[in-house]
């Protein structure tokens, strides 16, 4: 699954790549601080993440769309 959290901005490290262990550590799901999207396919595009996601992720379902 590939996931996309839209923020103001990012914060880099003294060679200017992002700081991913921020963003991990902030996770994703309903309590996020920023919303979350999911990819549903290529056609699709993202859609906002739902609490039975990662349900679903494990049943092999494709996400709500």
């Amino acid at each position: 699954p590939l996931f996309i959290r839209i923020v103001g901005s990012l914060k880099t490290t003294s060679t200017f790549k992002s700081r991913k262990v921020d963003l991990r550590n902030k996770a994703y799901g309903p309590g996020a601080p920023a919303p979350v999207y999911v990819l549903n396919g290529r056609e699709e595009g993202y859609v906002p993440f739902y609490e039975a996601y990662p349900a679903d992720v494990a049943a092999g379902k494709r996400p709500r769309g």
